[in-house]
């Protein structure tokens, strides 16, 4: 399509390409209608955008599953005893589906394809970067990559070099921070973005970024501040228990302290 639409309008294909939204909803859109004459442009155009239109109603139904899981498994972990019925879940569904009709309120006004693309070049360059970024350090170094491997080993039968476990923890991360420093230089030094109003780039780029990555990071420090809070400082505060006590006393009669009292 893009190469039919650079030959018809006689201009190379780099200024004709595009990509993100421009892609589906400009080029692939100036390409349709002049693929042929009559009436059959039209119904490409429309089976098309039909397609489009599929498939953001399928990542819909995902989105909107996957949040109401999270509230009704958090909703379990507080009260263990609760009850998930219908009336709720509708109830939940319903405040989910509006408050995501809110939010995406400003991109169907006329200024909402530039939001759009602020919204789409942050979410694309950084938070999928980062969020996998973030996978790696959970797998290789909050869970370790030894019970990963030891668990791909109890579940196929299938025992990874020992590169794997590298590749887990130094290899993938490092590679990845460098792509990102990458994509951190470009963004000072490119014009990706020039033009547009700094309120509008931080309130639909940056803030929307931070705010995924905090959720995708915030799992990660938990776990970790439960290891160690029950891994390593619990066993050693169990230790003190009256059999531990009465030990440390017997060694301190023997050192000397002759009056040493219970503690």
């Amino acid at each position: 399509v893009v190469g039919n639409l650079s030959f018809t309008l006689q201009r190379p294909v780099e200024e004709v390409a595009s990509s993100g939204e421009g892609l589906a909803f400009i080029v692939f859109a100036q390409g349709l209608a002049q693929m042929s004459s009559g009436r059959w442009s039209q119904v490409f155009a429309v089976l098309f955008f039909l397609t489009l239109f599929l498939l953001g109603l399928d990542t819909t139904f995902a989105v909107v599953e996957t949040l109401q899981t999270y509230i009704n498994d958090w909703i379990i972990s507080r009260n263990p005893s609760a009850r998930i019925s219908a009336r709720g879940n509708a109830a939940r569904l319903v405040c989910i589906v509006c408050l995501l009709l809110l939010a995406g309120m400003p991109y169907v006004t006329r200024g909402g394809y530039y939001l759009l693309e602020i919204a789409d070049h942050f979410i694309v360059t950084y938070c999928l970067t980062i969020g996998v970024l973030f996978e790696y350090i959970m797998i290789g170094h909050v869970y370790t990559a030894e019970q990963m491997l030891e668990d791909v080993r109890s579940a196929t039968g299938v025992q990874l070099p020992k590169y794997c476990e590298m590749h887990l923890k130094y290899v993938a991360p490092s590679v990845l921070v460098w792509v990102i420093l990458l994509l951190l230089s470009s963004e000072m030094t490119g014009t990706s973005l020039h033009g547009y109003p700094t309120w509008a780039v931080m309130f639909f780029g940056v803030l929307p970024a931070i705010a995924a990555l905090s959720v995708a990071a915030g799992p990660s420090v938990q776990f970790r501040i439960r290891h160690l809070l029950w891994g390593r400082i619990y066993p050693k505060l169990s230790q003190w228990t009256p059999e531990g006590l009465a030990a440390v006393r017997q060694r301190a009669r023997r050192g000397g302290f002759k009056d040493f009292q219970d503690v």
